[in-house]
């Protein structure tokens, strides 16, 4: 399982560390539960191999270096980031790696723009990987469908969407002191954020807005300027798995969550795992249109849609809220409901090892490795 993070993670869980949801792992743990002989090669970013890989913009190189050293010992190669497999995709084509590979992907990888080069360049990305890879696995239906892979090479398929460990959840509410006080709405900082029209949409709205950022400086200036007396920006939370629980803490205490981004043009940064983690709170979310999201927020019933850029948008949708407190808690309803039901870690892990599993028969083998 070619994916950086579950090193960390690991140590972070030996040391005693309780606040990491089980769906950081992208299906490591449940991958073991099942019965599938997992190995992990220690991470190395510091190398000189890793810094080669950052230049050159090619993710985790050293453990596909030496995953290749290690092949004979595996029967399938697990990415849950698609980008993670480049160099063993490239090396498949030309016949010199042999192992299946399945990945997730969180892109629908497209060739857009007017830069003749930049669209070379993603031609070829493109092409190493539908022509490298066994199976790819798209993380939802609406990013399989922009793809449209399937008529390359038939090796494409897609998952319901990456989902949360709703148990994990449901323990951390049971556990707070006090019930949510509801008082205010919050955004989380990530990828693509557009706090700029979140911002200009609260001059207009009597209520208070917290948004937590990636740390100091990681919003632009002229946003941090124009702040009304009811918005609050919190940079003291920085990135990291010892800083999960006081998010959770900020969303559990929230009316609702916000997600305001910009155009995403190929979808591997929409907001949807701040949003699941918001449905899994039972809180109602209002996020930016997106044709890469797993499923309609206002079809589903558990939230607000708005156009990109819109702050009037922005305005009637926190006033809708506000105005109509009983909708707003059947939206937190509907919205636990719903990843309790169908957008659950449970479900992704056990699409994702009937995948593997499925792949992997071809082989003639059942062992899964994980390559980290």
């Amino acid at each position: 399982m070619l994916f950086y993070p579950v090193n960390k993670q690991l140590e972070y869980i030996k040391n005693g560390g309780t606040d990491l949801a089980p769906h950081h792992f992208w299906g490591y743990d449940e991958l073991e539960k099942s019965n599938h002989q997992v190995e992990i090669l220690e991470f190395q970013e510091d190398s000189l191999l890793g810094r080669i890989g950052k230049k050159l913009h090619i993710p985790n190189l050293p453990q596909q270096i030496k995953c290749l050293s290690h092949s004979a010992d595996y029967d399938m190669i697990f990415a849950p980031w698609m980008n993670f497999t480049f160099v063993l995709a490239a090396l498949k084509i030309l016949g010199l790696f042999r192992k299946p590979i399945l990945v997730v992907a969180g892109s629908a990888y497209l060739v857009t723009g007017n830069n003749w080069l930049k669209r070379l360049k993603n031609k070829i990305v493109r092409y190493v990987y539908m022509k490298g890879i066994d199976k790819i696995i798209f993380v939802n239906k609406s990013v399989y469908e922009a793809a449209a892979w399937e008529d390359i090479q038939g090796n494409t398929d897609y998952l319901r969407a990456w989902g949360v460990d709703v148990n994990f959840f449901k323990s951390f509410s049971e556990a707070q002191p006090e019930p949510p006080r509801a008082d205010y709405l919050c955004s989380i900082s990530g990828s693509r954020r557009d706090f700029g029209v979140l911002i200009k949409a609260l001059k207009n709205v009597d209520f208070p807005l917290e948004i937590v950022s990636n740390g100091p400086g990681t919003i632009a200036p002229e946003v941090v300027n124009s702040l009304p007396s009811n918005v609050r920006i919190d940079d003291s939370i920085l990135p990291g798995m010892t800083s999960t629980a006081a998010l959770r803490k900020i969303v559990y205490h929230s009316k609702a969550v916000a997600i305001p981004m910009f155009t995403c043009p190929h979808g591997e940064a929409n907001g949807d795992k701040v949003m699941m983690e918001a449905l899994a709170m039972g809180k109602p979310v209002i996020i930016t249109k997106d044709r890469f999201l797993p499923f309609d927020v206002e079809e589903e019933g558990v939230g607000i849609k708005v156009e990109v850029g819109d702050v009037a948008g922005w305005e009637r949708a926190i006033n809708y809220l506000l105005e109509n407190p009983e909708e707003t808690e059947a939206m937190g309803r509907r919205a636990l409901k719903l990843v309790e039901e169908r957008y659950n870690y449970r479900l992704f892990t056990e699409e994702i090892i009937d995948r593997i599993e499925a792949t992997n028969t071809l082989q003639g083998s059942m062992s899964v490795s994980n390559v980290n």
